[in-house]
């Protein structure tokens, strides 16, 4: 007796099992070199469980069994793998979180923290190893936001403060978003909360990117600490290189040492702070503690590359690692 199946209900289920398997097989997840839970190089194969391949490892204090998606950036992620995909598709489109919701049939907390889980992939997979041949930096500043926060909260000073500044079009100075970008590959962005941290994230961290010929070029940068480094660096480089960019150092009436150049900015790169504005605009919004997140999205799907769901999905799956609801909140701690 042949059974009917007049919903086609076992093959959305057979072709759900396959997407599975495919998704996680050996090909599209990071190989283990060792035991995720205790570090040891020692385990061995331990069966299938719906086609994903299980180990086990041998350290008899250990024990535990691990698998492709132990790691996975989308570990306990109950819903399927195809409803992750569409999600990534979605978030590529601007679509809202209750929009989100309402298509995959998913609660608005789900949507919201599946949201910063491929944000924080993203943040730490997506970005420049290093500046090779030049790069133009540029700042700018923004006011903070409490959204959502249950104990942080502006006083009436600070609010007649903010509407005052906004009423009169006073530029902001609570927040300041430093970008790095080499042509119009993905850029670098850091968002610090005190100009005195702005410089200090520049000389400590962006520094170490940049090789030792790479041209710096500063987009109406008004950092002096940052404008001195980039003196420093650039009257270093070899003759070749200042030649090509028209490097020189003149100085003010008042005997101030500030840069020129013949370098041209590109038009993506002149155009990416406003560009960025309105894009964040129709967020109504973002909570200060996760702008960098945000910009760190719209810098990948903003860039010269080309990236799909399906692309992101696997390049998170292969190089990203599992972040905890729990880590996620205690790495955004509202101390700004």
């Amino acid at each position: 007796m042949i059974e009917t199946d007049y919903n086609f209900k076992k093959i959305e289920e057979y072709k759900e099992k396959i997407l599975k398997e495919q998704i996680y097989s050996e090909y599209n997840v990071k190989k283990y070199e060792s035991c995720p839970h205790c570090g040891c190089t020692h385990f061995i194969k331990h069966g299938k469980y719906e086609g994903i391949q299980r180990y086990r490892c041998k350290n008899d204090k250990c024990r535990k069994t691990f698998s492709s998606t132990t790691c996975s950036v989308w570990k306990y992620l109950k819903h399927k793998p195809e409803k992750w995909l569409k999600f990534i598709e979605l978030m590529c489109e601007n679509i809202s979180l209750q929009r989100c919701a309402d298509i995959l049939k998913i609660t608005i907390s789900t949507a919201f923290y599946g949201r910063h889980k491929v944000f924080h992939g993203i943040e730490n997979y997506y970005k420049p190893k290093s500046f090779k041949e030049h790069i133009v930096v540029s700042n700018f500043y923004t006011h903070k936001c409490y959204k959502g926060s249950r104990s942080k909260h502006f006083t009436k000073e600070q609010s007649l403060n903010n509407k005052i500044s906004r009423l009169f079009a006073y530029a902001p100075n609570d927040v300041g978003i430093l970008i790095c970008v080499e042509g119009d590959e993905i850029p670098l962005i850091n968002v610090k909360y005190e100009k005195e941290k702005l410089i200090y994230d520049f000389e400590k961290n962006i520094s170490n990117y940049i090789n030792k010929n790479c041209y710096i070029h500063l987009n109406k940068v008004r950092l002096r600490k940052i404008e001195e480094f980039t003196m420093e660096h650039n009257k270093n480089l070899p003759c070749g290189v200042i030649k090509k960019y028209g490097f020189k150092i003149r100085k003010n009436l008042s005997g101030i040492p500030h840069i020129e150049d013949k370098f041209q900015v590109s038009s993506n790169a002149g155009k990416f702070i406003g560009e960025l504005n309105s894009w964040l605009y129709r967020f109504k919004g973002i909570a200060t503690k996760y702008l960098n997140h945000y910009f760190n999205f719209y810098s990948l799907i903003h860039s010269s590359r080309h990236f799909d769901s399906i692309k992101i999905f696997r390049d998170l799956l292969k190089n990203s690692f599992f972040t905890s609801c729990y880590k996620l909140k205690s790495s955004h701690l509202e101390n700004y």
